[in-house]
């Protein structure tokens, strides 16, 4: 990166460091795991699990209980990238809400 021939990726939407159990459900089964949102975007999540989530392009069906909620919120995405930390999700909009849920989560957990 110094030598100027390695460029730094700039993101889409500002990450959010936080440390929030969820559970989630991959590629239509409907077996749950336990696993922790480490950061939150906009755009994505980075998700930290006991086993890898490969292959990339995985759907994964995220739900995250806010502090003081009640229901749980579920967050539909796909594995974008593994890495040593976790799998980097990338939000799928599957209706019109989808954005508009996120958005609220985040800002639950801004304001926290």
């Amino acid at each position: 990166a110094l030598s100027g021939q390695v460029q730094a990726r700039k993101r889409r939407h500002p990450r959010l460091p936080v440390s929030l159990p969820v559970t989630f459900r991959t590629g239509g089964s409907l077996d749950s795991r336990q696993g922790v949102l480490l950061e939150i975007s906009l755009g994505g999540a980075l998700l930290r699990c006991d086993a890898p989530l490969r292959p990339i392009d995985r759907e994964v069906v995220v739900e995250v209980l806010l502090p003081g909620g009640a229901v749980p919120v579920t967050l539909s995405g796909r594995v974008a990238y593994l890495s040593e930390s976790g799998a980097g999700l990338r939000f799928v909009y599957r209706d019109g809400g989808g954005s508009r849920r996120i958005r609220e989560l985040i800002r639950r957990l801004k304001a926290s």
